[in-house]
């Protein structure tokens, strides 16, 4: 056995190091998520629920119920209008009618929406600066291990 994988090994053994380990990756992302909601907020104007929403509808114009996005934010129907109304006050959504249904609203961004979902989006794509720091070596090791976690292994 090569000495990485018995330091694996011994490290999975380690239920104290494993917790360690946790409690600084999500310390890290709870961090890193903070600042960049902040950024969200002042940049934009958007409250984190209204973000959320923003992020989950198509930038390609395809509409989307409001039940779809209900769902997707694992919320209760009756708790979107008034989130979608604040948005589609800031000029962000439109409602339209359902080709299918009628009684349905379909939200589809507007061009203004497009542009603060884009913008959002690259403000939350962008990794900290510790990891933008760090060496394609130790990227490399760091995204293996969270593969793994993501594994389940």
């Amino acid at each position: 056995m090569s000495p990485m994988a018995r330091t694996a090994t011994a490290a999975a053994a380690d239920p104290a190091l494993a917790r360690e380990v946790w409690m600084l990756l999500m310390g890290g992302l709870l961090r890193h998520r903070r600042s960049q909601m902040a950024q969200v907020t002042a940049e934009t104007g958007l409250s984190l629920p209204q973000s959320f929403a923003l992020r989950q509808l198509n930038p390609d114009g395809r509409p989307e119920s409001m039940r779809a996005l209900a769902q997707c934010l694992q919320v209760d129907p009756s708790a979107i209008t008034g989130l979608v109304d604040r948005l589609e006050a800031k000029g962000l959504v439109e409602r339209q009618p359902d080709p299918g249904d009628r009684r349905v609203k379909a939200l589809v961004l507007t061009p203004r929406g497009k542009r603060v979902r884009a913008h959002l989006t690259r403000i939350i794509d962008e990794p900290p600066a510790s990891l933008r720091r760090m060496s394609p070596e130790r990227l490399v090791v760091l995204r293996d291990a969270l593969a793994a976690i993501g594994d389940g292994e």
